[in-house]
């Protein structure tokens, strides 16, 4: 969890300035769906992101 939040801030919230709390969720929600989990490769996953290493360990 401390690399999931030490990638948040590098990748998205330290790069952003967010207008209200409903602009900061969207932000949030569309990088862990959006780009975290189905494009970012992850060491652990063999340089798969989560989705596809989801779909070729099953």
């Amino acid at each position: 969890m401390e690399c999931f939040f030490k990638y948040l801030k590098k990748e998205e919230v330290n790069r952003r300035t967010y207008v209200s709390l409903d602009d900061l969720k969207l932000c949030l929600f569309k990088y862990i769906n959006g780009f975290y989990n189905s494009v970012r490769p992850h060491s652990h996953n063999n340089g798969l992101s989560p989705n596809q290493a989801e779909l070729y360990f099953q």
